[in-house]
């Protein structure tokens, strides 16, 4: 039996044997769909959508799509394979930047996934050679400082803050907020074990600009938003003896795709512990919960939503705000909203 997707002219129908999935029709691209299934966190629908796109012939997006999708269900394999078909995908139909980008991911996974540097950096040059001709892009942003995030690894901090860096400097010059706020969170972290007053490399953010910023407020849609995007920044910023402040819009309850096993309560108890804890390991004792329901931050009324944020603003009064690019850097709308 079909229902009705509140907010949209769509219809969810329930497929045999997907409990938690359904198809929204609608829109005849499946694409489309899967695009729009992905922006309202519905990741087993946008699954099936970008599934029918690769079936019906779509490509490099159609694949890429998928990935993420599988992303958010923790599905490694169909990540792996469907990163690994978009690489192909946009080769053939000599999109480099969409080749390097999927290198790139592919790179993070065989690293995050398997621990196997030696793929990942095979796959990093494989990166880096096809965005070369393009000059300053997002991609040779995100290669960069996935090169840094690996040199951190490695126990190499003075590469690493060299190439995150590099990374921020970049972003600056594409106006790409996104990577920037990426390459400042590897940067922070590898500052961290250095004491004030010896930076570790030679460029324009060295460990005793951190304390440049100021007062540092996040803006952060869910739990772990921070510490993923941030969580070396905050962490610096505190040990330079500075005021660190962290906004979380919703307590992401909703964020999983077995709602049976985690309904929205418990798992909202579970991630606002996890959250304490983030927020106590990077020293921030300042933290303010807006309480928003987790998936509709778009649906609230915009002018209550800058009055919340704004109060927030006017009482802390920060130097520096953090928080996501216009993209969302993965397009979930609750990222989106409260980055305008």
């Amino acid at each position: 039996m079909a229902t009705k997707v509140a907010g949209a002219e769509r219809e969810l129908v329930a497929w045999p044997g997907t409990p938690d999935a359904g198809r929204m029709v609608g829109d005849p691209d499946p694409l489309a769909m899967g695009r729009a299934a992905l922006a309202q966190a519905a990741w087993p629908q946008a699954r099936l959508h970008f599934e029918e796109a690769t079936a019906a012939g779509a490509a490099g997006d159609a694949w890429e799509g998928l990935s993420w999708a599988a992303w958010w269900q923790g599905d490694q394999e169909t990540i792996l394979i469907a990163r690994e078909r978009a690489y192909r995908a946009y080769r053939e139909t000599a999109d480099t930047r969409g080749a390097a980008r999927m290198a790139m991911r592919v790179a993070g996974d065989h690293l995050d996934f398997r621990g196997d540097e030696v793929v990942a950096m095979v796959w990093l040059r494989r990166a880096r050679t096809l965005v070369r001709a393009h000059g300053p892009c997002a991609e040779l942003g995100f290669i960069t400082v996935l090169e840094a995030d690996i040199a951190l690894a490695m126990s190499d901090p003075l590469t690493a803050s060299t190439l995150a860096g590099e990374t921020v400097e970049l972003a600056q010059s594409i106006s790409d907020a996104g990577v920037e706020v990426v390459a400042l969170a590897v940067l922070g972290s590898a500052l961290v074990p250095h004491p004030p007053g010896h930076p570790v490399a030679v460029h324009d953010l060295a460990v005793t600009d951190v304390t440049g910023l100021g007062t540092v407020l996040g803006i952060w849609a869910h739990p772990d938003d921070e510490a993923f995007l941030a969580g070396g920044l905050m962490a610096a910023a505190r040990d330079a003896g500075q005021r660190v402040v962290c906004v979380t819009a919703t307590l992401g309850e909703h964020g999983t795709d077995d709602p049976h096993a985690w309904p929205p309560d418990r798992l909202a108890r579970v991630r606002r512990h996890e959250l304490a804890a983030s927020l106590a390991v990077l020293g921030v004792d300042e933290h303010h919960l807006l309480g928003i329901t987790d998936g509709t931050c778009a649906a609230q009324p915009h002018d209550a939503l800058v009055r919340h944020l704004g109060r927030v603003i006017d009482t802390v009064v920060p130097d520096t705000i953090v928080t996501f690019g216009p993209d969302g850097l993965t397009g979930h709308e609750d990222h989106q909203t409260v980055s305008y």
